[in-house]
């Protein structure tokens, strides 16, 4: 190649970079102009405590026009549903943001971000891990032991819990009555006023 073709190639090259640039320049501004971003969570957030809550609204009908995914999670949702949900919540950030809103404008951005992200993930193939197993303990269902020690009713030197025989929760015999012994003329209080009344200013009568 001689050297004149050789620089008429390199100019090429570079009028056609600097065509490239300005393209990129003009989708840069008219993304910005209508609200739609490009910015793509990343997988630390899509696994993060936020990165996959349920979806309560779906786009407009400008947007979107196919099944309703409210109730699903971002994975459980078509790829394509996703755009429309990130271009959406671009737009809603950016009329947001003209009133005023700021707060809810970065939370709609951060949606769209999520939702874009999960869109790249699932075209990427991605597949949700299985569930894990349940475990349940050797011992029942319930996850309780039995145990064969000293509890309630257990054989305690040949007795039982209450002093009576080694048979499970068997007590022993109450001891006979004993007699009663004289009631004085300060026994007979009729139930009223049980409580001292010097100990504890109480009384249970009704109010009058």
């Amino acid at each position: 190649m001689s050297r004149e073709a050789s620089v008429g190639t390199e100019e090429r090259v570079a009028k056609l970079e600097a065509r490239v640039e300005k393209l990129e320049r003009i989708i840069a501004a008219f993304g910005a102009a209508f609200g739609v971003g490009d910015d793509i969570a990343d997988d630390a957030e899509l696994d993060g405590k936020y990165g996959n809550e349920p979806i309560r609204r779906d786009p407009t009908e400008r947007f979107w026009t196919g099944e309703t995914f409210v109730g699903k999670r971002p994975s459980e949702c078509t790829p394509e549903y996703l755009d429309a949900r990130a271009k959406y919540l671009d737009l809603c950030a950016k009329l947001k943001e003209k009133d005023g809103k700021q707060k809810y404008a970065d939370y709609d951005r951060r949606d769209a971000r999520l939702a874009r992200g999960w869109a790249r993930r699932l075209r990427s193939g991605w597949q949700p891990p299985p569930p894990k197993p349940r475990t349940t303990s050797s011992n029942g269902a319930n996850g309780s032991s039995r145990s064969t020690g000293g509890g309630f009713g257990a054989r305690t030197n040949g007795a039982g819990p209450f002093g009576g025989d080694a048979s499970f929760g068997r007590q022993a015999p109450p001891p006979p009555p004993s007699e009663p012994e004289p009631m004085g003329d300060d026994d007979f209080n009729f139930g009223h006023n049980a409580t001292d009344s010097s100990t504890e200013d109480y009384d249970d009568d009704p109010p009058l």
